[in-house]
C-alpha cells in the first residue's frame, strides 16, 4: 500500500501558524483523523523548537570588510583556479561574468554585513 502524500506547505503553515482560522480547523480535523500525520506535524513543531534553540553566533567583527577584501583581490588579480578560457569563447564575454559573479558575491557580503547590523 502506497504511503499517504501530505501538504507539507500546509504543515509548515499550522506549525508556523500562518494558517487561517477555516485551514487551521480543517488541518486540525485531519490531524484527529490521521495518526501518522499528527506524528508528522509533532515531529515539524519539536524540530523547529530546537532549530530555534541553537545559538546564532556573531560573525567575526571584520567578516564584511574581509569578504569585500577577498572579492576585490579576486576581481583584480583574477582567479587562480578559473578553467583557461575556451579558444571558441569570446574573453570579453567570459570576462563580463566573472565580474557579475564578482559583484554578485559582494551585493551578498554587504547584505549579511547590513543583515547582520539589524539582527
Amino acid at each position: 500500500m502506497a504511503e499517504p502524500v501530505y501538504d507539507e506547505n500546509l504543515m509548515l503553515g499550522y506549525v508556523e501558524g500562518e494558517l487561517s482560522d477555516e485551514e487551521r480547523r480543517r488541518f486540525e480535523l485531519q490531524l484527529d483523523a490521521d495518526p501518522a500525520l499528527r506524528r508528522l506535524v509533532e515531529d515539524l513543531a519539536r524540530d523547529r523548537a530546537a532549530l530555534r534553540a541553537v545559538p546564532r553566533p556573531d560573525p567575526p567583527r571584520n567578516f564584511a570588510q574581509d569578504a569585500i577584501h577577498l572579492q576585490e583581490r579576486s576581481l583584480l588579480l583574477g582567479e587562480p583556479d578559473a578553467p583557461p578560457i575556451p579558444e571558441n569563447e569570446d574573453p570579453a564575454a567570459v570576462r563580463t561574468f566573472r565580474l557579475t559573479r564578482v559583484l554578485a558575491s559582494s551585493a551578498i557580503a554587504a547584505l549579511v554585513l547590513i543583515c547582520g547590523g539589524v539582527l
